[in-house]
């Protein structure tokens, strides 16, 4: 069931505007710059349209309308142009987040070759700390043979 993607608006399927008309519902279009007129229209620059986001018959004007038949269909280069916003959406107070890095961000500052030095010095550490329980374990072979010579 179709809802409009306009914030602020709450028309769905079988709404009526004030003429007692039924609200009819249009998917954005498939042109990507038409899209994007479409998208800066309703004021989303970063929305992302997927095919099935609606935009309902209020915020088009009337000429933009093709009403020949039962269908109400939209002219070929009409665009949304009637909008009326809350105050809300215009004025957001929001505290600023911390900026993202990216990783790519980060290797071309040299993390890449960080990431090497540390995983020859794990390697490293590794054979050094398998170097250490092969004495560990010759040692204690060797307290035990000590032992049964004692006994």
């Amino acid at each position: 069931m179709p809802s409009c993607c306009v914030i602020g608006c709450t028309n769905r399927t079988g709404s009526k505007n004030n003429l007692n008309e039924k609200v009819s519902f249009h998917k954005f279009p498939k042109d990507i710059e038409k899209k994007k007129k479409w998208i800066h229209n309703i004021g989303q620059e970063n929305y992302i349209a997927s095919s099935n986001v609606t935009l309902c018959s209020e915020h088009f004007e009337k000429s933009c309308f093709d009403k020949t038949g039962q269908t109400n269909r939209l002219r070929q280069n009409s665009e949304p142009t009637v909008f009326t916003f809350p105050e809300q959406s215009l004025k957001v107070n929001r505290k600023r987040k911390a900026p993202f890095v990216s990783l790519t961000s980060l290797e071309n500052e040299g993390v890449e070759s960080l990431l090497k030095d540390a995983n020859r010095n794990f390697s490293s550490f590794k054979v050094q700390e398998n170097k250490i329980l092969n004495l560990k374990s010759k040692l204690k072979s060797a307290q035990q043979k000590n032992r049964r010579l004692k006994s």
